[in-house]
């Protein structure tokens, strides 16, 4: 008996429902998804305003990520927005090399059908890299991992995207797959 409690004394704690892990995080007019518990909103970037732009949405960053934390964005990219026009432009100008060829050792998956909650959505990923600092004689060349999830809608489109360095790419896109389990666009 003293064996049997001094096992159980070892063993992990019981995990706590998922449910009770996550958080609802809602743009108005635009989706709602369910956000990994501790993940924080990124600050809005200067520039150009969210209806300037016609790209609404929103960007969490991991906890205890340090210098190069897991990023996970839902964006709803309107008609006529600056920054990719349609949704077969975005997965063009993401999912393969600019000059048709990967020069520089990046690496892109094909494109797949897939699914976003209950939505239909083209997948793909790509292992990339950035020197840090940038503009350095010093810089560290790190390696990243991406995935996108790419809805069309009735009027423009979403894109969930993941981008989490290698050293935690596998753990972040379990997250990332939740979150995008979790989509509920409004726009449809």
């Amino acid at each position: 008996m003293l064996k049997l409690i001094s096992l159980l004394l070892l063993l992990p704690p019981a995990a706590p429902c998922a449910a009770a892990q996550s958080q609802l995080y809602t743009v108005k007019n635009g989706f709602t998804v369910s956000v990994p518990a501790g993940w924080v909103r990124e600050a809005e970037p200067f520039g150009l305003t969210d209806l300037e732009k016609g790209v609404f949405g929103a960007g969490f960053l991991s906890p205890g990520g340090g210098q190069f934390p897991s990023r996970i964005s839902v964006d709803y990219y309107a008609p006529g927005n600056l920054e990719n026009g349609t949704y077969e432009k975005y997965i063009r100008r993401h999912s393969r090399p600019p000059l048709g060829a990967s020069l520089d050792g990046k690496v892109y998956g094909g494109v797949k059908n897939g699914r976003a909650g209950n939505y239909y959505a083209r997948v793909f990923d790509r292992k990339t890299f950035q020197f840090f600092p940038p503009r350095s004689l010093n810089a560290k060349k790190v390696f990243f991992y991406e995935k996108f999830y790419v809805v069309p809608a009735s009027r423009g489109f979403y894109v969930l995207r993941l981008t989490a360095p290698m050293t935690t790419a596998r753990a972040a896109a379990k997250m990332f797959d939740a979150v995008a389990a979790s989509f509920i666009p409004m726009i449809r």
